[in-house]
């Protein structure tokens, strides 16, 4: 064959295989980047969709131009439904544009983004403690000002104007959607995972489920996931010169971010509802063991307060209001199975750091006054400066009562929280 005619058919080969490879990758959507075709059966479950999230929700949350945005880690990705039967019409669409190891710079940025592309009526923001928490040896630390991923996908810079990085961006994403050997393989993981009831998935509104962890309890046990993610948070703790104010004086980037959240919301006419996480009383002991009870409590007041002042400076319109899920109540002491149980299956919660769209619904039911879900009246107080402080006197007496009655589970996390501090040590050495 001459060499230009086995140039030409090298080129058609490869041009027809890159146009079947993009319609297949299209037409399954692995990551629900597109969400045009949505077949049961087919590729409607998407189980390698929840690890792209960076990639998928900042397109897909201007598509749906949510009346209600979510923003928070994984615990708000995980725990709050969009399609929940909580939300009332008037509220829908929800978007959950919550992202896991993410913090509160990545709320802000998420946010700005949105409101770029049009005004949600409310902003829901779930606030995680140790997102607050920096090292007192890292103060002074420049933040990173090469834009991520994430970031070239915002309509936005930091600086909130037009992101001139974005078209490249969106051109490459897109290459790499249709065109990748990983995305065409993951197409076919897509259609082979659809009889499998505890898949992986991210929704078409945002929403983790976690269904792959029913799995994961069927193989060790809620007991074991627990004890993990118990062991894998105090390490973090541990090595930490724990504080939440780096620099000396009131504040930190984080505070600072989080005022931002605020002055945004308050200068675009959003409501926005803040609230503390649900943690399960396991980590609230994880915080005592490991020395970070008090900023724990400081975190409270520091958040109370920049809320104040922003009440103070808009005396004509309602306060923003902070819910504290975070005490121990019947919902966050749900008892963990014991060791070796596979069968139990919580009601509340995956594992230690993470509460499932049950407890997900108490809270929303509680924030937004919802009557068809009752949450128990000890689950979320709406907190303010004049009381604040018989509040968290309230959780300690809460927290004694429990340490008696789960006597051994505190004396459980105790036990690791020793045990990896002198682990620590001895690396150090």
């Amino acid at each position: 064959m001459p060499p230009g005619r086995y140039l030409g058919t090298l080129l058609l080969s490869c041009a027809i295989t890159l146009i079947l490879a993009a319609g297949v990758n299209y037409s399954v959507d692995p990551y629900g980047l597109y969400r045009r075709i949505e077949v049961a059966g087919f590729n409607a479950v998407k189980p390698k969709s929840g690890a792209n999230g960076q990639l998928v929700k900042p397109y897909r949350v201007i598509e749906v131009r949510p009346r209600t945005l979510l923003l928070g880690n994984s615990r708000s990705e995980a725990g709050l439904d969009p399609a929940s039967p909580v939300w009332p019409e008037a509220m829908r669409p929800v978007y959950n544009f919550s992202l896991p190891a993410s913090g509160i710079s990545t709320a802000l940025g998420n946010l700005r983004h949105v409101l770029a592309a049009g005004k949600p009526g409310t902003v829901i923001l779930g606030i995680d403690f140790f997102d607050f928490v920096t090292d007192r040896r890292r103060a002074g630390a420049p933040r990173a000002t090469e834009p991520t991923d994430l970031e070239r996908r915002y309509l936005t810079t930091r600086d909130g104007e037009g992101n001139r990085a974005r078209e490249w961006q969106v051109a490459k994403d897109h290459a790499t959607a249709l065109l990748s050997l990983n995305t065409l393989i993951d197409a076919f993981v897509t259609i082979g995972a659809q009889r499998m009831s505890d898949s992986a998935d991210l929704t078409d509104l945002g929403f983790y489920p976690m269904h792959e962890y029913r799995r994961f309890v069927r193989a060790d046990g809620q007991h074991t996931m627990f004890r993990q993610v118990e062991s894998t948070y105090l390490t973090s703790y541990l090595r930490l010169q724990p504080t939440l104010h780096p620099d000396g004086d009131r504040t930190s980037p984080e505070l600072r971010d989080f005022a931002q959240v605020v002055s945004l919301c308050r200068a675009a006419g959003v409501n926005l509802i803040v609230f503390i996480h649900p943690y399960h009383a396991h980590i609230l002991e994880s915080y005592r063991a490991a020395g970070l009870w008090p900023l724990f409590e400081d975190w409270k007041r520091d958040i109370v307060a920049l809320l104040d002042e922003d009440g103070a400076a808009h005396p004509d319109l309602p306060p923003v209001p902070l819910w504290d899920f975070s005490g121990y109540t019947g919902v966050t002491t749900e008892a963990v199975p014991p060791a070796g149980d596979r069968r139990t299956t919580m009601q509340g919660y995956w594992e230690a750091g993470h509460y499932n769209s049950v407890v997900g619904d108490l809270a929303l039911a509680r924030m937004l006054g919802t009557r068809d879900v009752a949450a128990p009246d000890d689950f979320g107080v709406k907190l303010a400066p004049d009381m604040l402080e018989s509040h968290i006197a309230g959780i300690r007496a809460d927290r004694e009562r429990y340490a008696v009655d789960r006597a051994d589970e505190v004396a459980g996390i105790r036990r690791m929280a020793d045990s990896l501090r002198e682990k620590l040590k001895a690396a150090a050495r």
